[in-house]
């Protein structure tokens, strides 16, 4: 038994009745035990998924979620785009190949930002560090990924981190949610009295990761946000009380407590993911998180599925929350860092 784990929760995850966990687990954590003829066939059944038939069904003209209000959680396009990437899904895929291709033409400004659906539209760090994560991860090489880079690049802070966004006060907020008006970005951005915001930098963080891969020359820019997550020993036991872009109910009450972070959201496991992916999931500022979340497994080896701000894949609207199966994928987040950082070895199926 591995020493971190309560119980081996691998084959709970592989259950063939939730084909969609079933295939992420076949593709992250057995990789060097699977078959390709059992992980095509584990592929086939995630497609004729129900979960994935009802996401491609959102889609008009090829194009999944709401195209109006793109920015919107859990019905936007950018929202409906991350969770089929999420998924499994990939630019192989025609709909998500040509939702992609829309986002790039539409909601890319000049600048290389993403823009939030607001009068004028305004780019946002976060969105910004979302998109491009995702468009990487489907597979797209677009050209024009690398300008969003750029922009990414050109607005990190002195802390390591990043904020650029449309609501930075509460004055901010009140315009956004009455009139849809953002503030002033570039204010908030140029004073260094001002800490950066944790959902920006971890989106905009790994996007980085991912593109370093393509560029190795955003290292150096890589290792700054490494520095920003570990000085705050990646906001163990802390919660959001600042002010934010989102309605208080996207706040999160507690960085420690696992959910599943999609879009411009955070728990510490998706920022030890980050470091592990960065070669600095070792150093001893880590260790309170993972020491808390280690904690947290329940007797099979599960997390517990409890944080369900906005932006997490789940967010509590659902009329019946399945807890075991909203806990599998907070797990597989948690067997993912095992198994990057060595500590977990799928010796069998």
């Amino acid at each position: 038994m591995n020493k971190y784990l309560k119980n081996d929760p691998l084959k709970l995850l592989l259950d063939p009745s939730d084909p969609v966990i079933r295939y992420l687990a076949l593709r992250d954590l057995c990789a060097s035990t699977v078959l390709p003829a059992d992980l095509t066939e584990s592929y086939s059944a995630l497609e004729q998924s129900h979960y994935v038939s009802s996401l491609l069904g959102t889609a008009k003209n090829g194009i999944i979620g709401d195209q109006i209000n793109f920015d919107t959680y859990y019905r936007g396009t950018y929202w409906k785009f991350a969770e089929a990437v999420n998924a499994g899904l990939d630019c192989s895929h025609d709909t998500v190949r040509r939702t992609s291709e829309f986002i790039l033409d539409r909601f890319m400004a000049d600048s290389g930002g993403f823009i939030l659906n607001t009068n004028p539209p305004v780019e946002d760090a976060c969105i910004t560090g979302e998109i491009v994560r995702f468009l990487l991860l489907s597979g797209s090489r677009d050209e024009r990924i690398h300008k969003a880079v750029r922009w990414i690049l050109d607005h990190q802070r002195h802390d390591g981190g990043w904020a650029y966004s449309a609501g930075n006060s509460l004055f901010d907020i009140i315009s956004l949610l009455l009139y849809r008006r953002p503030g002033n970005p570039e204010k908030y951005d140029s004073d260094s009295n001002k800490p950066s915001c944790i959902y920006a930098t971890i989106a905009c963080a790994d996007a980085l990761s991912l593109y370093k891969h393509i560029d190795i020359t955003v290292h150096r820019a890589i290792h700054k946000a490494v520095e920003y997550f570990l000085a705050n020993r990646l906001f163990v036991d802390m919660s959001d009380t600042g002010i934010s872009s989102r309605l208080r109910s996207g706040r999160n009450r507690n960085f420690s407590i696992p959910g599943y972070p999609l879009i411009c959201q955070y728990d510490t496991l998706r920022g030890l993911l980050f470091l592990a992916d960065n070669d600095a999931f070792t150093d001893r500022r880590s260790g309170d998180a993972f020491n808390c979340l280690i904690s947290l497994q329940n007797e099979n080896g599960l997390l517990h599925f409890h944080n369900r701000g906005n932006g997490m894949l789940y967010s509590g609207r659902e009329k019946k929350n399945d807890t075991i199966h909203e806990s599998k994928w907070a797990t597989l987040n948690m067997m993912r860092l095992l198994h990057k950082t060595g500590n977990y070895v799928c010796s069998s199926r």
